[in-house]
């Protein structure tokens, strides 16, 4: 079976299987049954990074390969930005298809 990008942005997240859904942060007071946790330092990944990432060919591959491997804190991002990332993604993999 084949891993999309979001297959592995998910178990880069969470673990195989995990969720790539960013954790409630202030928002929980006005979402009846979810609990409020303490939060600290986050980073928010933009599209630029997650393609770079997944795209061996891109000119910052090994950079944010370097950076991820180094980064502790929790790595957030918006469904915007992975729409973004899979369809930009999807393109790259379309036109190597296409070769």
């Amino acid at each position: 079976m084949r891993r999309t990008p979001y297959d592995i942005y998910r178990e880069l997240d969470h673990g195989p299987g995990g969720s790539a859904v960013a954790p409630d942060h202030g928002h929980a007071a006005r979402c009846p049954g979810r609990h409020q946790e303490e939060s600290g330092p986050v980073i928010l990944v933009d599209t630029g990074p997650l393609v770079a990432l997944f795209d061996r060919k891109d000119a910052e591959h090994d950079r944010c390969v370097k950076a991820l491997k180094s980064v502790r804190e929790p790595l957030i991002t918006t469904i915007p930005i992975l729409t973004e990332a899979f369809h930009m993604l999807s393109h790259h993999l379309q036109s190597l298809e296409n070769r």
